[in-house]
């Protein structure tokens, strides 16, 4: 997003936005995101709240889909649990308002604000690892029953769409790691892509990054902004790709996430097949616009956050062997270690040594 379509209002400009259209009168404090501009208020009666302005780029659509998604997601998620945001309605009666500055009008929405840690800030484990697959499972098996027109949407952050990163490899200054995710990029043109049309496929959060989930007595997500229709897989993909930033075994850490995933929602084989792949690409999209936003926003180190532990991430993985890591997966699931039809995953031949003949208990 181009800086005249970020919105730049003031905390004071942000306060008075507040109390116009939401009739919330406290103290503002600015939150980072990529897109927005977010705001904690914490009104005079303690309540904390947060006030997000939208950028130009985003329709009104698409903010509608995701007040209705948690919603949705508030409604069926189950066990009494707060999973996600809750949509503060404004004074108008309206759960999307707009405020004007130089020249344009931004959207403006008021949500709750959801206490615990950072994904990111909590010691890990495995304990944390299955419980946090359960979560993305119970998730995804809720957003099944919703549906909204515009899921269906062109997003670079959508898995289906990572082929776009063939032509941002070039921002990549470092020779060897532009070579690792051209390899991994090879891979999802030659095998994953094709194959994806054909697996189960519904709206999902698409990002459910360490720095969007909450861990406290409960654990909860925000942010709902890259939402779409997708592979269901993709889910899990991207939930990984995240958790396992930093961890001395990321094929460990992943299967068992796959297996807390597994409990709530079944996988299916030819999801497992594409697995590994997938949690390579969403890291090397991630990697690919960070490389690109350093070279539009230098400065802005929120964009960054990421980078180094998936490129450390990503090595890991090019050093580790497809049908090892789909193996440990089916194990997490309870299945055989390889299936008896080989997928055309499991055939790739990117695949780097021989898969390991008795894989050992993950979880």
């Amino acid at each position: 997003m181009s800086e005249n379509n970020r919105p730049n209002f003031t905390i004071a400009e942000a306060a008075k936005i507040a109390e116009k259209e939401y009739g919330r009168f406290g103290t503002l404090a600015p939150l980072p995101s990529e897109r927005d501009q977010n705001f904690l208020l914490t009104t005079n009666e303690d309540e904390k709240l947060v006030l997000k302005i939208t950028g130009l780029t985003e329709s009104a659509e698409i903010l509608e889909m995701q007040n209705k998604a948690m919603q949705h997601v508030n409604r069926y998620f189950g066990n009494d649990a707060n999973p996600c945001p809750q949509v503060i309605t404004a004074v108008s009666g309206q759960t999307i308002t707009s405020a004007p500055k130089n020249g344009s009008t931004y959207p403006v929405r008021l949500i709750t604000y959801l206490a615990g840690n950072l994904y990111a800030d909590v010691p890990q484990d495995a304990h944390l690892h299955r419980r946090f697959g359960r979560f993305l499972g119970q998730l995804d098996k809720t957003l099944a029953t919703f549906e909204h027109p515009s899921a269906h949407r062109y997003l670079r952050w959508d898995l289906t769409q990572a082929n776009f990163t063939t032509d941002y490899t070039q921002h990549i200054a470092d020779k060897n790691k532009r070579q690792l995710v051209e390899s991994f990029l090879e891979e999802f043109q030659a095998v994953t892509a094709p194959q994806l049309p054909n697996l189960r496929q519904q709206v999902i959060h698409n990002d459910a990054n360490n720095y969007n989930v909450l861990v406290g007595d409960q654990l909860a997500i925000i942010d709902f902004g890259d939402m779409v229709h997708a592979p269901t897989i993709c889910e899990l993909a991207i939930g990984i790709a995240y958790a396992i930033l930093g961890q001395p075994d990321p094929i460990l850490t992943a299967a068992q996430i796959v297996a807390g995933y597994h409990e709530a929602y079944p996988l299916y084989e030819d999801e497992i097949a594409l697995l590994f792949n997938l949690i390579a690409m969403r890291l090397c999209v991630s990697v690919t616009i960070a490389s690109h936003n350093q070279i539009l926003e230098p400065d802005n180190e929120y964009l960054q956050i990421s980078a180094k532990p998936a490129w450390d991430a990503l090595q890991k993985l090019a050093n580790t062997d497809a049908r090892f890591a789909e193996a440990a997966f089916r194990h997490a699931c309870q299945l055989s270690a390889f299936s008896s039809q080989p997928s055309a995953a499991s055939q790739s031949p990117y695949l780097l040594r021989p898969p390991a003949p008795n894989p050992q208990p993950l979880i």
